[in-house]
Parts: C-alpha cells; sequence; structure tokens
C-alpha cells in the first residue's frame, strides 16, 4: 500500500508545461506516478479537487539565520510550500562571528533590539568554525531544507567562503 495519493488536482510540474489536472502517487517521500486517474489504495488520500498541486518552492532570499535558532521548524514558509530556504544572505549569518560582532550586524539590517540579540547569542553561540556550525544545524529539528552560504572575514583577516547545503540539512 502506498503511503499517499493525491487526487483531482491541477499538477504543475516545475518546467514551464501546461498544467494537467491529475493524480499523484507517492512512496517513501517520493513521487513514483503521476497519472490522469489513479486508482490505488493508500495510507492517506487528499482530494486536491480546485487545487494546485507544485513541486516545493525555494526561497533564495532569507534572514531566517536566527529564525532557525528560535523555530527551526520555519512553519510560516513551508505552510506556503517552501521546502528549502537560503541562509546567509545580505552579508549577514551567525556562522562566523564573536555574539556582540553579530547582534551589532543583525540589528542593522534587521528591526530587532541590539539587546535582545545580544542576550540570545550570548547564551547560544556553541560554535567556533564554519564547519562547527552546520553540525550545529544538523542537530536541529528543520522543516524545509537548508542551504547555507556566507562570504566573511575571519578573525585573522583571510576571506573564506563556503556554500554547504544543511539539507533538513
Amino acid at each position: 500500500m502506498l503511503d499517499l495519493l493525491i487526487q483531482n488536482g491541477l499538477i504543475f510540474d516545475g518546467l514551464g508545461s501546461a498544467p494537467v489536472r491529475g493524480d499523484v502517487r507517492i512512496e517513501n517521500g517520493q513521487i513514483v506516478e503521476i497519472a490522469p486517474s489513479l486508482s490505488v489504495e493508500a495510507r492517506e488520500v487528499v482530494d486536491a479537487s480546485g487545487l494546485w498541486v507544485t513541486p516545493g518552492f525555494i526561497d533564495i532570499h532569507t534572514h531566517y539565520d536566527l529564525e532557525l535558532e528560535i523555530a527551526p521548524g520555519l512553519s510560516e514558509s513551508v505552510r506556503h510550500g517552501v521546502t528549502s530556504v537560503v541562509i546567509g544572505n545580505c552579508s549577514l549569518s551567525v556562522a562566523i562571528a564573536q555574539p556582540q560582532i553579530l547582534a551589532d550586524i543583525f540589528q542593522r539590517v534587521e528591526t530587532l533590539s541590539h539587546r535582545l540579540i545580544a542576550k540570545w547569542l550570548k547564551k547560544s553561540v556553541s560554535w567556533q568554525t564554519a564547519a562547527e556550525y552546520l553540525q550545529h544545524l544538523q542537530q536541529l529539528p528543520l522543516g524545509p531544507n537548508v542551504w547555507t552560504q556566507c562570504l566573511t572575514r575571519s578573525c585573522d583577516g583571510i576571506r573564506t567562503q563556503f556554500n554547504c547545503s544543511a539539507n533538513k540539512i
């Protein structure tokens, strides 16, 4: 028995093709069949009549670096169909720096209290390197996939760039 059957939806393939009305069969979290009409048993059946069935959206410009620490499920984005987010935009990242410096950076760009950010970061930051930060992200109960990007100047003045997938990390 398959896990999920979505029936009667207007299916968009994400490739620019015209949408088609049909059913989607999902097993083990993977789409295994799309057809005009599927009649198979499933643990869960969703009637998508009048609804769109789309691939997950990728939000390439977020400032979720701090949000991931507070609410790693990012339910507000997932609820809107976002399956992947990119963090480390606009030179913002909590990956590498001292909590006070990070608070200064985020306070200038975001409309958050400097005191609140500094207090949280001082209590929460347990990593010293980009690799340790990625390990930290892997421990969080993430909702969407998370991709990190960061171009920063480390303490020794060497420019470091990394672009790592955190894919639920």
